[in-house]
């Protein structure tokens, strides 16, 4: 029976487990900047597209880290709606009121003693009709892919030269 005893094994290991590491730490620092530019385009898009009224939505875009990467997308308790921005919404059911009561007030310049009604005129014509899909964050998403995989491969190119 042969016996092969191999040196130098365990410094290797080392050397791999810190550039694993490094690599990630790179990449990590890298995806953050990818993410905020796609944030930053998903703002540009929805000024561009006119639907930036009070300024809740575009203020909402957030980069946040979780367990294994980045969360990259619009985010809120109170303005659950950029979903229906960017895909539309269905006929069918009443829309919130309060959100359309605060469009209607900046946008449409509404006084107080009229608002109301504009609001619930608004919210029937939505329920029967739907609203029309403005994307503004998968066009986002698309743009910047390359990007995204551009930061992984330069993480692991600058670690291993």
């Amino acid at each position: 029976m042969a016996e092969i005893q191999l040196e130098g094994m365990e410094e290797l290991n080392r050397r791999l487990d810190r550039t694993t590491s490094d690599i990630l730490s790179e990449a990590d620092q890298g995806l953050a900047k990818a993410g905020m530019k796609i944030i930053a385009d998903s703002q540009l898009m929805l000024r561009q597209n006119g639907t930036n009224n009070t300024g809740l939505l575009s203020n909402s875009g957030k980069v946040q880290k979780v367990s294994g990467g980045y969360d990259v997308g619009f985010f809120s308790e109170s303005n659950g709606y950029a979903e229906y921005v960017e895909y539309g919404r269905r006929s069918g059911r009443f829309p919130p009121l309060k959100m359309i009561r605060e469009w209607a007030k900046k946008k449409l310049r509404i006084d107080d003693r009229r608002l109301d009604s504009a609001a619930f005129l608004i919210g029937r014509k939505i329920s029967r009709k739907g609203t029309r899909p403005q994307p503004f964050f998968s066009p986002s998403v698309s743009k910047n892919q390359k990007e995204v995989l551009d930061v992984i491969s330069e993480a692991i190119n600058k670690v291993t030269k």
